[in-house]
């Protein structure tokens, strides 16, 4: 949890622009840790 929080703090935040843009990455940047860890 602590990497998705490290890694939407490093965007800009526009406010209302900003935070779903935010959520978008840091759930698909998540997703993409999952996807690393299945092929190991």
């Amino acid at each position: 949890m602590r990497t998705s929080i490290q890694f939407s703090s490093i965007l800009p935040d526009f406010t209302d622009f900003g935070k779903p843009l935010r959520w978008i990455l840091a759930d698909g940047f998540a997703r993409f840790l999952k996807f690393l860890r299945a092929l190991i």
